[in-house]
């Protein structure tokens, strides 16, 4: 047998006299990888799935528990293994949006089991909200230093922290997921128009606050 390329990019197999081309799972969307998975049952397509998109479900998860959190692991555990029971309803669509939404359902189990002081039906602060500034970036100190000598991405990092919980998932989803409002909203189970809303609340949030920023480097 020769071959030429490498794996997992639509290399040729030679065979006896016959070419074989193996599948690209890098060129297939994430819709693509989770239906190669529940309906030919392929785990190198769930796999390929998992690595794509633990960054964005762990800082999301990180976000709205803290990264720091002995239930983010638990958190995004969960998850997956949702998503990998073909017992778990599954009926087309956009992949992203689906298993958001049960990452979303399975954060508001944990923090009504871990009796978290938070909800995602207000607009109050998290007492936990210190500890992702931490955990998401090394180098981002606790609030009460946040305005010593950072530079703009991490001071905005910590202001994202900061905010409130329900206008933090929406933020998320948005900038770090790049998810559409439609999206989040199906995720979250709300209105469009309060996704946008949550949006537009967060974004004067985060203005007011590096305005100040921007003050307080002036003097």
């Amino acid at each position: 047998m020769s071959a030429a390329g490498s794996p997992g990019t639509g290399v040729v197999l030679s065979l006896s006299g016959f070419a074989m081309t193996r599948f690209d799972y890098d060129k297939c969307n994430e819709t693509e990888l989770y239906e190669r998975y529940r309906n030919k049952g392929d785990e190198v397509a769930f796999e390929t799935l998992v690595k794509r998109l633990t960054p964005i479900l762990m800082a999301y998860i990180g976000s709205m528990i803290g990264i720091r959190s002995p239930d983010a692991d638990d958190v995004y555990q969960r998850v997956w293994l949702k998503a990998a029971d073909h017992k778990v309803r599954w009926e087309g669509g956009r992949f992203r949006p689906w298993i958001m939404c049960i990452a979303h359902n399975t954060v508001v189990d944990v923090i009504r089991e871990r009796k978290y002081e938070t909800s995602f039906g207000d607009t109050s602060e998290l007492d936990i909200a210190s500890e992702p500034l931490h955990g998401l970036h090394p180098h981002i100190p606790a609030p009460d230093i946040a305005y010593a000598g950072l530079d703009l991405s991490e001071f905005i990092t910590g202001c994202v922290m900061r905010l409130p919980h329900d206008l933090r998932e929406v933020f998320v989803m948005r900038i770090f997921d790049e998810m559409s409002f439609k999206d989040i909203a199906g995720a979250i189970g709300i209105p469009l128009n309060t996704a946008l809303g949550r949006m537009h609340y967060a974004v004067g949030r985060l203005r007011s606050e590096l305005n100040a920023y921007r003050e307080q480097l002036s003097h």
